[in-house]
């Protein structure tokens, strides 16, 4: 029986992909002290899970660190979810070079597919006005560099948010709400998505959703019960300790009011606590006013936004997620305007304002000012819904 001709033509990209991720790769990753990267910290984590060791004992951490070389010691012990360091655990098993490179790798294709599934849900089917336009902006999108570069989990993350968005849109509920849990494996960023994303599961009465939700969050930490009774306690402990060295540091409404506050403290948590909680109230008008209209990716989008925003800890390879908004805001422009010229200013002009932010932050020693990106990028998702409630974007 003979293949078809679109199924070899859809065979020939996956193989010229695979190939061109990997050549990627293997480039990238020869040029990384690789023992001291944050790709390490997960690797180490899968490492000590694939021995029978605890990756929360910081005798055994540290000792782990010694062993490969490792001279940037950032935590005393791993400092994620257990069940983020048992996903990592066959790529522990590998040499740490051959891990790095497939990591790299997987994160290149996990950001394709998160595009495929979010470019899919155009029903005008105008793709082909988008697709260079985003492929040039991802490949020069600084949060995409950086994940590569430090080997971050950021890409995977933006990948369960497009695959949640994907199902949900095709009225999966249930299969989305068991996918989107694993965005509490960085939970930073994923547990204030949950709790924005159950909010407006609510407002819907989405409760196979909810249900989902509900089961694989449990599996999760029963997974990880299993193999460590105690490793909520264990994480816990060290994640505070995390944020108490990082708080005001970070491009959030928290950086810019302790910049703004010259770092007092009580300063600071009145004014990030007031910028939030607008922000907060914003979403809240949307889920009221347009909450049973808007459809999941243009509500995943200012999920996204928001959480980049009000959450105590992040980095600018989080960022990455802001993949997905602006995709949807091309998606959108493409089907208004269809100009290839608007879609492809509109990439590459965030590309050259994060660029101009990285000056700055090199100039004043100050990543905070990468706030500004996801908050503009917040108003024009905000306006799309409010003056097109029904759109799917």
């Amino acid at each position: 029986m003979s293949i078809k001709r679109p199924r070899l033509r859809l065979i020939a990209i996956l193989l010229a992909a695979a190939a061109i991720f990997m050549v990627i790769a293997v480039q990238l990753v020869s040029l990384l002290d690789i023992a001291n990267s944050d790709f390490f910290t997960f690797w180490l984590g899968g490492h000590m899970i694939a021995l029978g060791q605890n990756p929360y004992a910081t005798g055994e951490w540290l000792q782990g660190h010694h062993r490969f070389g490792a001279t940037w010691i950032p935590n005393a012990t791993f400092v994620y979810p257990l069940p983020l360091a048992m996903l990592f655990a066959p790529l522990g098993q590998l040499p740490l070079y051959q891990a790095y490179v497939v990591w790299v790798a997987l994160t290149q294709s996990m950001i394709a597919v998160a595009v495929y599934c979010v470019l899919t849900l155009d029903p005008a089917k105008r793709n082909r006005h988008v697709l260079l336009p985003i492929i040039a902006g991802i490949a020069l999108f600084r949060p995409t560099i950086i994940t590569l570069v430090n080997g971050q989990v950021s890409g995977f993350l933006l990948l369960v948010a497009a695959v949640t968005v994907y199902l949900w849109q095709r009225d999966k509920w249930f299969y989305g709400g068991l996918v989107v849990p694993l965005l509490a494996l960085k939970p930073n960023i994923g547990v204030p998505m949950l709790v924005l994303l159950a909010l407006w599961l609510l407002r819907r009465r989405s409760w196979s959703a909810l249900g989902g939700m509900a089961i694989c969050g449990f599996a999760l930490l029963a997974i990880g019960w299993a193999k460590n009774p105690s490793w909520v306690q264990e994480f816990l402990g060290i994640g505070n300790v995390k944020l108490t060295q990082t708080f005001g540091f970070s491009p959030t409404v928290w950086g810019i009011s302790a910049y703004s506050c010259g770092y007092s403290l009580q300063c600071t948590i009145s004014l990030g606590a007031i910028a939030a909680t607008a922000l907060l109230i914003g979403y809240i008008v949307v889920l009221v006013g347009q909450g049973q209209a808007a459809g999941p990716l243009p509500i995943m989008s200012l999920v996204i936004l928001l959480t980049l925003l009000i959450t105590p800890y992040t980095w600018p390879y989080d960022q990455i997620l802001i993949v997905m908004p602006i995709v949807a805001l091309l998606m959108h422009l493409s089907s208004k305007y269809g100009s290839p010229l608007i879609n492809a200013a509109l990439f590459l002009g965030i590309d050259i304002c994060v660029l101009a932010l990285l000056v700055l932050a090199a100039a004043v020693k100050l990543e905070i000012w990468n706030a500004f990106i996801p908050l503009a990028i917040l108003v024009a998702v905000w306006l799309t819904l409010v003056k097109a409630p029904r759109l799917r974007l």
